[in-house]
């Protein structure tokens, strides 16, 4: 059942346009985490941001939009960066930049335990035409290593793990 709705699901994506080196912008990653909201993250966060462009770019299916002109976009409109969160603002903002799609990032959770730094995020792909969640991932780590480094890796398992975006674009199977 389970393997018939992720079937359907990349259909829906295929016919879209979405393998068809689309044009995306990955927006500033937002911090949901309510037990850390000090400005040391606002560098994660871009790094959180830096590589999902990066492994976006990499496997050779889509197109990015300089972040330069995201971020000049978003200041000259005075989107506010929360309210880039809600899916209609987010299209209103990839019409005006040309993208077929939109990455929002968000840290949902960020604690430490002991010696363990613990962090999830969401990434959600939206479709600017409809407005639309075109592609959900979301991805965890729990290590012993800095905050960053498990930021790190809970990005790169919100993209590539076993409930990644990219994942998700594959089939589903890691």
């Amino acid at each position: 059942m389970l393997c018939a709705v992720i079937y359907m699901m990349m259909s829906c994506v295929c016919s879209a346009g979405l393998m068809d080196h689309p044009t995306v912008a990955v927006i500033p990653f937002s911090n949901q985490a309510a037990s850390m909201t000090h400005k040391a993250i606002d560098g994660d966060l871009e790094e959180m941001r830096t590589i999902t462009e990066t492994d976006l770019l990499s496997t050779g299916r889509f197109k990015i939009v300089d972040r330069v002109t995201v971020d000049k976009l978003i200041a000259e409109h005075e989107f506010d960066r929360s309210g880039l969160v809600d899916p209609n603002t987010a299209a209103k903002l990839g019409k005006m930049l040309g993208a077929q799609y939109l990455v929002l990032g968000t840290l949902t959770n960020l604690s430490r335990s002991g010696d363990k730094n613990s962090a999830h995020v969401t990434l959600r792909m939206i479709a600017v035409e409809t407005a639309s969640i075109a592609l959900a991932g979301r991805g965890s780590a729990k290590t012993s290593d800095s905050i960053s480094e498990t930021l790190i890796a809970a990005t790169e398992d919100a993209l590539d793990g076993k409930r990644g975006i990219l994942t998700m674009l594959k089939g589903g199977k890691k």
